[in-house]
C-alpha cells in the first residue's frame, strides 16, 4: 500500500550512509569458454591499453614452424579488455633465423612501461606490447624454471626460480645483473615486490605464510631473516595492485587448503601500510567449479569429493586504473580459466541536516478503495492532490453493471475527496476515454493536470485493457473535466505498447515523455502534443519510471536501472540537439520518482529505489533508506536536503 506523506519546514537529524566497496565478477575471458586460452593458465598480466596477455603450462598446442616443423607449443594470447578478440604469439625468431617455440609457460608480469615479462621455462622474454616484437631475452645462468617475475617502479627485475636451488636475483631494466636478493625456502611460483623495490614479498606454499624483506633503500641488501605476515595461506598467485599498492595473493585450494580464517580459491587484498585486510573475492561459481576422472574420463563433482579437484590458483593480474582484476588456474580439468572481476568504489554519502518533518499521510483517514499501487502525484494550483493508481478497482455504479476502472482521486487540502473526485473517464472530440493504468501525472504550465496512461479500458464493463495505445491526458484541475489527449504510442511488442513515465513539463508547456522499457525513445511534444523532436533515436538504456525537464528545457533527466541518472543537455532548449553530459548524478540510488523542486530549478528531488520491485540490496550505499527522498545540487551533484516518513520498505513511485 503506497500513502502520501506531507513535509513541513523542521530540523532533522543527519545520518550518513556507508556503501561497502566490492569486488564483482564480471564475464570469463576470452568470452568464448572453449577458446585455448582458456585451460591450464599459468600467467596474466595487462597492458597499459587493458588488453590481456597470458600463457598456458601444457604445451597442447599443435604449431608449424617456417621450416615445416609440427612443434607443441603453448602460445602467448593477446585478449582485448571485453574478452572479445584474441591474437597469439606461437614462437620468437631470433635474428640469426633460430625459431625459439613458447613452450611451458610459468608466468607474466608487466614492466615498468609495460611491456610483457613472459616467462618459458628458464627463459625470460619481454615483448613490446604495442607490436608483439621481442625486446630481450633473459635466461636462467644454471637453467632453472622460472617464476613470475617482480618489477618495480625504476624497471629493476627481480627473478625466482620454482625449486628452491638459486637465490632470487635483482636485475636492472636491461638485465645487467645487480645482487642476489633472498634464499629461497622451497617449492614457489611468483614472487612480488614494491614499486619502490624496498620489499619483496616471497611467496612459497609451505610457509603457511608470506614472508616479508623489507631493505633501508635500493642500495642496500635485502636482510636474512624476513618479517611473517599472512599467516595461514599457502600462496601460488600474487601481485601488487600498482594503483592502490596493496598486496593481493590467493589463499590455496584444495590440495594446499590455507588455514581459517582464509578460504580456498579465494584472492585477498592486504594494505601493507596498516597490516590489515582490505578486500577479498572468490572464483566464481566454485561449486560447479570442481572436476575428477572416472574411467578415463573427466566428469563433474561435488565440491571435496574425494579425487576431486577446484581450480588451483596460478595468475592474477590488475588493470593500470587497479580497478579490474584478471585471475586464472591451473587445473586442467576445469573451463574456462580465466576471470575477470571489477572493482566498485567505496561509496559514502554524508548527508546534511534535513529542513523536513514528517506530519502524516495524506489523507490520513485510510479509505481502502484507493490506497493502492499509486502510479503518479500532482499538486494544482489550488494545492489538491491528484493520485493516480496503476492497477484498477471495481466500481458499482448507481445504475447499470459493475464496471473495472483506473481512476484518479483528488483530495482538497485538507485531505477531504474533492467534488467531482475520482476520475476515470471523460468526453473529447465527441468521444468518451476511459483511462488505463496511470503510470504517471504532473502539473503543465497552466496548472492542469497531465494523466500518463498505458492504453485504455473500452466503454462496456472495462474487464479487458487495451495494451496496444499510450496517451497523456490534460484534465482541468478546477473541474475533473478531460482536455485533450496525446498520443505517445510506440509500441514494445506486436500487442503491447511502451509504458510512458511521468510527463515532465517546461515553463512554456513543452512536455517531455520516457518510456519504461530500455530501448524505447525519449520525445518531446509542444503544448499541443505535436511532436517536436525524438532525443533518443537509438533508445535509452535501462528500465526507468520517471523523467524530469528543467524549466527552460535545456536538460532532461532520466533515471534508470543502470543506477545513475542519464543528464541530456541541448544549448538551444526542446529545439535544439540533445547529447548526455553526465551519468553520475544519483550514483546507486536507483530512483522511481524524480521531480524538481519548484522554488529552485538547481534542486532535484529524488527517491531512493523504486525502479524495481524489491529494497536497495545491502552492498548499496542507500540500502534501507527508500523512505527517504534526496535534494540534490545540480551544479555540484551533492545532496543538501532531504526527507524521511517512516514506515517499513515502499517503491516510490510518485513525487510532487
Amino acid at each position: 500500500m503506497n500513502r502520501f506523506t506531507i513535509l513541513l519546514l523542521a530540523l532533522f537529524v543527519c545520518v550518513p550512509l556507508v556503501g561497502q566497496a566490492q569486488w564483482e565478477f564480471e564475464h570469463v575471458m576470452p568470452v568464448d569458454s572453449a577458446h585455448a586460452a582458456n585451460a591450464v593458465t599459468h600467467g596474466i598480466a595487462v597492458d597499459p591499453d587493458g588488453y590481456v596477455w597470458t600463457h598456458r603450462f601444457f604445451n597442447w598446442t599443435q604449431w608449424v614452424s617456417p621450416a615445416g616443423d609440427t612443434l607443441a607449443v603453448d602460445g602467448l594470447w593477446v585478449i582485448s579488455p571485453d574478452g572479445t578478440t584474441v591474437d597469439t604469439i606461437f614462437a620468437v625468431e631470433l635474428g640469426d633465423g633460430t625459431i625459439l617455440p613458447l613452450q611451458g609457460g610459468r608466468g607474466i608480469r608487466a614492466d615498468h612501461e609495460g611491456n610483457i615479462l613472459a616467462a618459458y621455462g628458464y627463459r625470460l622474454f619481454r615483448f613490446d606490447y604495442q607490436t608483439g616484437d621481442v625486446l630481450d631475452i633473459y635466461e636462467h645462468p644454471n637453467e632453472l624454471a622460472l617464476t613470475t617475475p617482480g618489477v618495480d617502479a625504476q624497471g629493476n627485475i627481480y627473478i625466482g626460480t620454482v625449486l628452491a636451488e638459486a637465490p632470487v636475483r635483482v636485475y636492472d631494466a636491461d638485465f645487467n645483473f645487480i645482487m642476489p636478493a633472498v634464499t629461497p625456502t622451497g617449492i614457489s611460483r611468483t614472487l612480488e615486490v614494491t614499486q619502490d623495490g624496498l620489499t619483496l614479498f616471497y611467496l612459497a606454499p609451505h610457509e603457511n605464510a608470506v614472508l616479508k624483506y623489507t631493505r633501508e633503500d635500493e642500495f642496500d641488501v635485502f636482510p636474512e631473516v624476513p618479517d611473517t605476515i599472512l599467516q595461514g595461506v599457502k600462496v601460488t598467485s600474487a601481485m601488487v595492485n600498482r594503483a592502490t599498492g596493496h598486496l593481493w595473493v590467493s589463499a590455496g585450494d584444495n590440495t594446499i587448503v590455507p588455514d581459517p580464517p582464509f578460504e580456498p580459491f579465494t584472492w585477498y587484498g592486504y594494505d601493507i601500510e596498516n597490516d590489515e585486510i582490505v578486500g577479498s573475492f572468490t572464483w566464481f561459481n566454485i561449486e560447479n567449479s570442481w572436476r575428477k576422472v572416472e574411467d578415463g574420463v573427466i566428469v563433474p563433482a561435488e565440491p571435496w569429493e574425494d579425487g576431486a579437484h577446484g581450480p588451483w590458483p596460478r595468475a592474477i593480474a590488475f588493470d593500470d586504473e587497479g580497478t579490474a582484476a584478471y585471475v586464472g588456474h591451473w587445473t586442467y580439468a576445469v573451463i574456462p580459466a580465466i576471470q575477470k572481476f571489477t572493482y566498485t568504489e567505496e561509496v559514502v554519502v554524508d548527508l546534511p541536516e534535513s529542513n523536513w518533518n514528517f506530519v502524516s499521510a495524506f489523507p490520513d483517514e485510510e479509505t481502502e478503495e484507493w490506497q493502492h499501487s499509486a502510479h503518479g502525484a500532482a499538486v494544482d494550483d489550488e494545492g489538491k492532490v491528484w493520485v493516480g493508481p496503476y492497477y484498477s478497482t471495481l466500481f458499482v455504479p448507481t445504475e447499470g453493471d459493475t464496471i473495472r476502472r483506473n481512476p484518479v482521486y483528488v483530495f482538497n487540502a485538507d485531505g477531504t475527496p474533492a467534488d467531482f473526485s475520482p476520475v476515470y473517464e471523460g468526453e473529447i472530440n465527441g468521444e468518451i476515454v476511459r483511462f488505463g493504468p496511470v503510470t504517471g501525472m504532473n502539473r503543465d504550465h497552466e496548472g492542469n493536470i497531465l494523466v500518463a496512461i498505458h492504453g485504455t479500458r473500452p466503454l462496456a464493463d472495462g474487464s479487458t485493457w487495451d495494451a496496444s495505445t499510450a496517451h497523456i491526458v490534460r484534465v482541468n484541475a478546477e473541474t475533473g473535466e478531460f482536455m485533450d489527449i496525446g498520443d505517445v504510442t510506440y509500441m514494445r511488442t506486436e500487442t503491447a505498447a511502451q509504458a510512458p513515465n511521468r510527463p515532465a513539463v517546461t515553463e512554456d508547456g513543452f512536455i517531455g515523455v520516457s518510456f519504461v522499457f530500455p530501448g524505447s525513445p525519449i520525445v518531446i511534444l509542444d503544448p499541443d502534443f505535436e511532436m517536436v523532436q525524438t532525443v533518443t533515436e537509438d533508445g535509452k538504456d535501462g528500465f526507468s519510471r520517471t523523467f524530469e525537464i528543467s524549466a527552460d528545457g535545456r536538460y532532461l533527466y532520466n533515471p534508470s536501472t543502470t543506477l545513475f541518472t542519464t543528464v541530456y543537455y541541448s544549448e538551444f532548449g526542446v529545439l535544439g540537439e540533445y547529447e548526455i553530459v553526465d551519468t553520475t548524478l544519483g550514483m546507486w540510488l536507483d530512483p522511481g520518482a524524480v521531480s524538481r523542486d519548484p522554488v529552485d530549478d538547481n534542486i532535484l528531488w529524488m527517491t531512493a529505489t523504486g525502479i524495481g520491485n524489491n529494497p536497495i540490496p545491502e552492498d548499496n550505499p542507500y540500502y534501507n533508506h527508500s523512505s527517504k527522498v534526496f535534494a540534490f545540487d545540480l551544479t555540484t551533484g551533492e545532496i543538501v536536503d532531504y526527507a524521511e516518513s517512516p514506515g517499513d520498505f515502499r517503491i516510490p513511485r510518485a513525487l510532487a
